[in-house]
């Protein structure tokens, strides 16, 4: 069992890319609020602790009762997960804490305002209409340094408000980010490659993408019957001759400053 002690795109992502990140426990930090998840603890017990820490990272959220973070150590957890309190979810590491769905819907379902995850990869949702690696049906919800992959919808919007997905990747999905009748969110430092969509605004108004990346996608910002989205300092380039870089379709309007470039 593991026990582990313990940015049109600015220049970041002309030169770089969306970088991992590890979350590491340290050795004598307070752990009161930390329930743990290790899918290498088959046979148990299980009571959330460092020692004991639950298979299933359902279990550490049915477990918690709010304000908690849920640390989920380095693996692969066959799982939909719904995160319906006000908590943090967080991989040790974002390329080695994987969430997969196994292709059964949703793989994790934000109902509480005010939730949190990070550091994780999330793969396998179902394809059925609303099906995605992360829905979010809440307020105020941060979506930080995490993978997205083979999702038909990465991470759906679900017309909510003040979201805020920041520094994560997003590839080989139906759409990277579906906002879907959703005002207010903010989508910053994240990179788009091999998606159908790279990020799509339907029937949203006053969103805000800066500082990405987009490219190889089919389409890499696609806008149907939305208005005031801000665009700024991002690229988006090497898309699908017969659609496009940036497509609008019944759109008000957008804006950015002149840093934005499509190639």
């Amino acid at each position: 069992m593991k026990k582990k002690c313990c940015v049109l795109v600015f220049l970041f992502f002309i030169f770089g890319s969306v970088g991992s990140t590890v979350f590491a426990v340290q050795e004598g930090a307070n752990t009161e609020d930390i329930i743990y998840v290790d899918d290498d603890n088959t046979g148990g017990p299980w009571d959330g602790s460092i020692d004991h820490p639950y298979v299933h990272i359902q279990d550490a959220i049915d477990a918690a009762m709010g304000g908690e973070t849920i640390y989920v150590f380095a693996g692969t957890y066959k799982e939909t997960v719904t995160v319906d309190k006000q908590l943090m979810l967080c991989g040790e590491h974002q390329h080695e804490a994987i969430v997969d769905g196994t292709g059964d819907g949703t793989v994790i379902w934000i109902t509480q305002e005010g939730a949190t995850v990070e550091n994780v990869t999330i793969k396998n949702s179902g394809g059925y209409h609303m099906d995605a690696g992360v829905l979010i049906d809440a307020e105020n919800v941060t979506i930080r340094n995490c993978t997205v992959y083979r999702t038909r919808s990465g991470i759906i919007i679900n017309g909510t408000c003040h979201t805020l997905v920041t520094h994560c990747t997003f590839h080989t999905n139906g759409e990277g980010i579906l906002l879907y009748s959703s005002t207010g969110n903010e989508i910053d430092y994240c990179c788009f490659v091999h998606n159908a969509i790279g990020v799509h605004y339907n029937h949203a108004r006053e969103e805000y993408i800066h500082n990405c990346r987009a490219h190889t996608n089919g389409v890499g910002i696609l806008g149907n019957d939305s208005s005031l989205v801000h665009i700024a300092y991002c690229v988006v380039h090497d898309h699908n001759d017969n659609q496009g870089g940036i497509f609008f379709h019944r759109f008000v309007a957008f804006s950015g400053p002149g840093l934005c470039r499509e190639a």
